[in-house]
C-alpha cells in the first residue's frame, strides 16, 4: 500500500472518507472517487506514467461505466 501511495496519491488525488470528509488517499480507511473524478485521474495517468499504471488504466476506463469507485486502505 505504501509503494500505491508513493506513486498515485498526487495522480488520484483527494477522495471521500466514510465520514463524508475529503483528504488525501487514507491507507487504512474507505476512499471513494466519483465518475466526475475518473476523467481527470486518467488524465494525469497519462502524462505521469507511474509503475505498472496500464492496469489501473485499464480499470479506471472501464469504471467510467459505473457511478465511481472505492480504495479500501489495508
Amino acid at each position: 500500500m505504501e509503494i500505491f501511495w508513493r506513486c498515485y496519491n498526487d495522480i488520484i488525488g483527494e477522495g471521500i472518507y466514510n465520514n463524508g470528509k475529503r483528504g488525501t488517499m487514507d491507507l487504512v480507511g474507505i476512499n471513494f472517487y466519483s465518475k466526475e473524478q475518473i476523467d481527470g485521474i486518467i488524465k494525469r495517468i497519462k502524462v505521469k506514467t507511474p509503475p505498472d499504471y496500464e492496469i489501473l488504466l485499464n480499470w479506471l476506463e472501464i469504471g467510467l461505466n459505473y457511478n465511481g469507485f472505492y480504495i479500501l486502505g489495508e
